[in-house]
């Protein structure tokens, strides 16, 4: 019982926050997976503009493996908080490059305009603590 009440007071002295969960963030990076993996799909529809000779080879490349997912939430544990707005925010703007990938065809100059305006949105968005980002993005091809 004394232990209980010592962390009680411990909660009230370094306040709520310390002595809450973080945020379960299983959903906002499964959706980033997804959306991810779906503009690779769009990428990967023009391979040879990529350095690939097939969209398989493509594929293999660049979709993200079990093994990959996993290392994804391995890097986030410990920042669920700012990884939660950050993966909400690049997932938007995965969807929008999927989209303008698609209504581009293949050719010079297809991933150009799409590549930066994914970039620029990308930056805006809220970022990971710099020890999580590098982990997070040493993830990924």
């Amino acid at each position: 019982m004394g232990s209980l009440l010592r962390a009680a007071a411990l909660c009230l002295l370094v306040g709520l926050a310390a002595c809450q969960q973080a945020p379960d963030i299983s959903g906002e990076l499964e959706a980033y997976i997804y959306e991810r993996n779906n503009a690779t799909v769009e990428i990967c529809d023009c391979p040879e503009e990529v350095g690939y000779a097939t969209k398989a080879d493509c594929d293999s490349a660049l979709l993200l493996s079990l093994e990959q997912e996993r290392c994804l939430g391995d890097a986030l544990v410990g920042a669920e908080e700012p990884a939660q707005g950050y993966l909400d925010c690049v997932t938007v703007e995965l969807i929008e490059y999927a989209g303008c990938l698609d209504g581009n065809p293949c050719g010079e100059g297809r991933f150009e305009a799409c590549t930066t305006d994914y970039l620029n949105a990308v930056d805006a968005c809220p970022q990971l603590p710099s020890d999580a980002a590098a982990a997070f993005s040493g993830c990924s091809p």
